[in-house]
């Protein structure tokens, strides 16, 4: 695929000559670190140190100003005092520079007036068509082309192979970490990127670039945080149409989603859940520890996806493959047995071999390692299994089981569509023929099966992921702004199409009564304010009443309770509300979150939504596809499917109902939460029969 000549990174990636501004006589500096990196590491383009006096910077002529360049520069790496940026920033501008790096610090990061300087900066890099990276950043390396403009020490050591990992970093610090990593685990990458302050590249324009970028197969990614929500789902969205796993390790998990004003679900779901559907969403894969973080790297960039998630798991220890299949269990993987003839064929060779998969081929197999290499045979060959993996002990080290083995992962890699996982103990030789041959090689052996559980987890993401929900169009009328009341959201809901409860308001004992007689059966009697959140907590609910005076009972005993329990609270009267019986009790919301927009949350609903925690989120909109797959995470569905005897209610009113709530917080920009708790599904339809809306 080819890259996109409009993207900022193109500039910042592939300059065939780069000026160093600040660039010192003194290689260990941050002005002297890229100048000597270039050249040590065999830059093929034209590199230009700038410095106000010096005539030669370690052994390359230098100029005193940009300006006094005699041919274009692609690139600028800016390593001057923070005073002198900005100067730096015009004369790139005046030069035609298409891109530069910016070292330098004490802009956003050091409080309001490093951000107002940083804001210059930005403006006359705009100005001039001139991509900016940085700045307070490590800067940047395309390994290819020996590219580096970068400060860090991480990189005096040598280079890590050349291969085909994309790694971005919004942290210098991690970044200059993964580098050595990388280097010391033989990981290999394509690019490295640092973004900085991200005052103009962001995480996400390198992932986009990466995507489009035909050397690179896996992209790493670290963030801290997001500024551009949307933006982050574009770069993701193209790097899964691509068919490039992105492995994100996102830390700074925090309560702020857990502070959205009067809701149930946001105390338990909060700023973090939002980044975890997002991900999913786009066919993300979050590593929580950085061990994960390069593991799935390596994995997503040596194997292949398996054809199915049938696992054959071939050991010599009883013990071990227990573990494995454990682990297997666990992750959804399945584990098929050999045939009663393939059985046999591996008990000629050992008789004590067991083949219900575990197929342990016993300590036999250190008098005759050929009963491996049948196992693995009749595996690889049968096409029931997308996935071998091996436990082999410390079996490799032996000269004379050795040969075996890598004839059996060669046998394995040969077959398209099947991955090969090895656990064992082996040297460092050993490892890179097994890992150059695609086969995955772990000591530890339950991470060979989590191994192949995420490389099916991006399989099978890619083919659920749903396209984007259409944007809705604008809404008909503005929702009036405030706190609604209870009758006044159900309003707002029935309008856009939401089943509600049948109901009245009343303002006197009489008009309660009279609502009570119209709707027929038992009714629920409940305090109408725009203040009180939790009805219940002050006395303001009384269920399942019957009959005239006890209608008027619960009018006059609810108003006192609420008076002495919330006396300051606005009360309009109450809502008089026909009981329904449901299957099934949800819980539906909204609330706009300041990076990502709207999001839902949906899911098991009720008084114990809190204490159950049986949400699920999206982002809004949201298809009814996306939805199905939630509600049957959930195990929702299946209360809807006759569960313990009760009716079959199709789930379509259910899913139109969610979908609906997204497209009002969609089209109300100034919806800060909307909840419908519980909303009732039966086999009559869905009936919110209790919401809340803020609107600023």
């Amino acid at each position: 695929m080819p890259e996109s000549s409009a993207s900022p990174v193109s500039a910042l990636m592939r300059p065939r000559s780069i000026a160093v501004i600040g660039a010192s006589t003194q290689p260990h500096k941050a002005g002297g670190m890229p100048v000597r990196l270039l050249l040590e590491h065999g830059y093929t383009g034209r590199v230009v140190p700038v410095h106000p006096s010096a005539a030669e910077i370690q052994g390359l002529p230098a100029i005193a100003s940009l300006r006094e360049a005699s041919q274009a520069i692609d690139m600028a790496i800016v390593c001057v005092p923070q005073p002198a940026v900005r100067q730096a920033i015009s004369d790139c501008v005046a030069q035609g520079v298409k891109a530069a790096v910016v070292f330098t610090g004490g802009f956003a990061e050091a409080g309001d007036p490093g951000l107002a300087e940083q804001d210059q900066i930005v403006q006359l890099a705009a100005d001039g068509g001139m991509a900016l990276l940085g700045p307070n950043c490590l800067g940047a390396i395309n390994l290819r082309e020996r590219m580096f403009a970068t400060f860090s020490p991480a990189t005096l050591r040598g280079m890590p192979p050349v291969g085909g990992i994309g790694l971005v970093s919004q942290s210098g610090a991690f970044g200059a970490y993964a580098y050595v990593l990388a280097r010391r685990h033989r990981l290999g990458l394509s690019h490295w990127v640092t973004t900085g302050n991200e005052a103009g590249i962001q995480v996400a324009d390198v992932i986009e670039w990466l995507a489009k970028d035909p050397d690179t197969r896996v992209i790493l990614a670290y963030l801290e945080g997001c500024k551009d929500g949307p933006r982050l789902v574009q770069a993701l969205r193209a790097a899964l149409a691509a068919g490039k796993p992105v492995v994100i390790t996102k830390v700074g998990r925090t309560d702020a989603g857990a502070r959205a004003a009067m809701s149930h679900t946001a105390a338990i779901a909060g700023e973090d859940a939002v980044f975890d559907a997002v991900f999913e969403e786009c066919g993300a894969i979050r590593a929580n520890t950085i061990e994960d973080f390069f593991r799935y790297g390596q994995l997503f960039a040596t194997a292949p996806v398996p054809h199915n998630d049938a696992v054959a798991i071939i050991t010599g220890s009883g013990g071990v493959g227990t573990l494995m299949a454990d682990r297997a269990d666990d992750l959804g993987l399945q584990l098929p047995p050999f045939t009663e003839a393939e059985s046999l064929r591996v008990t000629e060779q050992a008789s004590l071999a067991t083949t219900g998969n575990p197929i342990d081929v016993t300590g036999q197999v250190v008098g005759n390692p050929r009963v491996l290499e049948v196992a693995c045979e009749i595996a690889a060959e049968n096409g029931r299994y997308g996935s071998i993996a091996l436990f082999t002990a410390a079996g490799a080290l032996s000269p004379a089981f050795w040969p075996t083995l890598e004839q059996c992962a060669r046998q394995i890699t040969s077959r398209p569509g099947i991955t090969a996982t090895i656990a064992g103990i082996m040297d460092e030789s050993q490892r890179q023929t097994l890992t150059d041959l695609g086969c995955l090689v772990y000591e530890e052996p339950t991470h060979a099966i989590e191994a192949i559980a995420q490389l099916r987890k991006y399989a099978l993401g890619r083919q659920r992921t749903q396209p984007l929900a259409d944007p809705p169009s604008p809404a008909n009328r503005p929702l009036p702004v405030g706190t609604l009341d209870e009758a006044s959201a159900l309003q707002v809901l029935a309008e856009h199409g939401i089943g509600v409860v049948p109901h009245g308001v009343a303002m006197t004992a009489d008009e309660a009564v009279a609502a009570a007689q119209r709707l027929g059966g038992a009714v629920a009697v409940k305090v109408l304010s725009p203040d009180i959140v939790h009805k219940s907590d002050v006395g303001g609910v009384r269920l399942n009443v019957s009959g005239d005076e006890a209608v008027r009972k619960a009018f006059d005993t609810l108003l006192a309770e609420v008076s002495v329990k919330a006396p300051a609270a606005r009360i309009r009267g109450v809502l008089v509300a026909r009981m329904v019986r449901p299957v099934l009790e949800c819980v539906v919301a909204s609330r706009r979150d300041p990076i990502f927009g709207p999001v839902l949350t949906f899911g098991l609903g009720g008084t114990e939504v809190e204490w159950l925690g049986r949400v699920a989120m999206a982002t809004a909109p949201v298809t009814p596809q996306r939805v199905m797959q939630l509600l049957q995470r959930l195990d929702l569905l299946r209360r809807l499917d006759g569960w313990r005897g009760g009716p079959k209610v199709p789930p379509q009113a259910l899913v139109d109902a969610i979908c609906a709530v997204g497209r009002i917080a969609c089209t109300n920009r100034g919806l800060v939460h909307l909840e419908i708790n519980p909303l009732l599904v039966n086999a009559d339809g869905v009936f919110a029969a209790d919401a809340l809306m803020q609107i600023q």
